[in-house]
């Protein structure tokens, strides 16, 4: 959101709280599906309904943002932490609403799957991962470990079976 905008004052933690607000998010993302998907949550609330307007390019959203058409980008994690990183974007990073972290895809069975795992772990034993999440202002979404086909982070305890 804008720095100094009051439309919301704490952490995002649900969707409830952006109801009656204007929401940018990207064009075909998970964000723009979980939105849809989610929609109903305001009425379920007895409250006004969000608004999502979809755009095709980060800076657009961006500049939605300063102009004041959007309340609120819902983006990947690490792009908000560095966008409310820089000054001159003018935004403030409110939290995280659903932790997905980002991965690599290879081809079932390629070699280069544990190579690339252990390369990704050697960057995060010798330092050079936190020198280089640090620089972008993204420290705060590290992970401890590469790992390969983790289970998705979720708010819910994993069920027993």
């Amino acid at each position: 959101m804008r720095k100094g905008d009051t439309a919301l004052t704490t952490k995002v933690t649900d969707l409830t709280q952006l109801c009656g607000l204007t929401i940018g998010t990207g064009a075909g993302t998970t964000f723009e599906a979980t939105l849809t998907a989610q929609k109903g949550v305001c009425a379920k609330a007895g409250r006004k309904p969000y608004d999502v307007k979809v755009y095709s390019e980060n800076a657009a959203t961006l500049t939605a943002l300063q102009q004041g058409r959007i309340d609120v980008i819902m983006s990947t994690i690490n792009g908000l932490r560095y966008q409310a990183a820089r000054p001159a974007s003018r935004t403030t990073f409110l939290g995280e609403y659903h932790r997905l972290d980002v991965g690599f895809a290879f081809k079932k069975g390629s070699p280069l799957t544990q190579a690339f795992q252990a390369a990704v772990n050697e960057l995060i034993e010798d330092g050079t991962y936190a020198r280089i999440l640090r620089k972008w202002g993204t420290s705060a979404s590290a992970i401890e470990t590469s790992r390969i086909n983790p289970r998705e982070h979720t708010q819910d305890p994993p069920a027993h079976t």
